[in-house]
């Protein structure tokens, strides 16, 4: 397939074959993360392939999904100023290097891109993937796992592998680029739940994992998502405050 179809094919995959992913195909999705965009040219993102059973475990109870102790491959993918900042320190001894929010957000950034550039090659070679939003649920313990550095922080983690042909996931209903996709400026709506009543309905056919069928529709996700707190993920900038970068909290 074009990349537009297998983008367009695009769903979460959490159940794999043991295969394991050839050599070949790592060195190839490395290769474009190498060469996805960076910010100013600063490279300031890095990525830590995880292939130890017992490493993989401890990420699995951080994210709380028993499946990604399972994954073949776990990618984690960082913000890294670390190796700028020793390089500096070795061209310069002028101490003006400040790991300000800024330089962090550009190593988000680049972090983010390169994850989704792995992922588009990913499944154009016929693996499956799923993303890890859930590595920040502790992320003190993620940067204990995986002993980084100051100046570096978890952004979000990778899961693939060859799908398990018998598990395969339904694709996911999306809402409709009419209502998040704007021409000039920010268009606004008289009610936001006539506008997404069509796509609330369709996702309440929608199942998980090709098993359980969602109980909720999405006005009713939205309602228990903003409901609640992570008491954790909310002290999110103190955690990155204690990796050395520069942020008011």
């Amino acid at each position: 397939m074009g990349i537009y179809d297998v983008l367009m094919e695009h769903r979460s995959y959490r159940n794999w074959k043991d295969t394991p992913v050839e050599e070949e195909k790592i060195e190839k999705l490395l290769d474009v993360y190498r060469h996805a965009p960076s910010s100013v040219g600063m490279f300031t993102s890095s990525v830590i392939r995880v292939k130890n059973p017992e490493i993989k475990r401890q990420i699995s109870e951080v994210c709380n999904q028993e499946y990604v102790a399972n994954a073949p491959e776990i990618f984690v993918f960082l913000v890294d100023l670390h190796r700028n900042k020793r390089l500096y320190d070795e061209l310069t001894d002028d101490n003006k290097f400040t790991p300000t929010m800024n330089y962090f957000m550009q190593g988000f950034t680049d972090a983010v891109i390169g994850t989704q550039t792995i992922e588009c090659l990913a499944e154009e070679m016929g693996l499956g993937c799923v993303y890890l939003g859930s590595i920040l649920n502790d992320y003190d313990r993620i940067i204990e796992i995986l002993d980084l550095p100051k100046l570096t922080f978890p952004v979000i983690g990778l899961a693939f592998g060859y799908p398990n042909p018998e598990l395969i996931p339904m694709k996911k209903p999306k809402i409709e680029n009419h209502s998040r996709v704007f021409t000039d400026k920010y268009k606004l709506f008289d009610s936001y739940k006539d506008e997404l009543k069509d796509f609330s309905d369709k996702l309440t056919s929608y199942k998980y994992l090709g098993t359980d069928t969602y109980s909720n529709d999405f006005f009713t996700n939205v309602v228990n998502f903003y409901s609640m707190t992570n008491e954790k993920r909310e002290k999110f900038f103190e955690a990155v405050k204690k990796q050395g970068f520069s942020v008011d909290v």
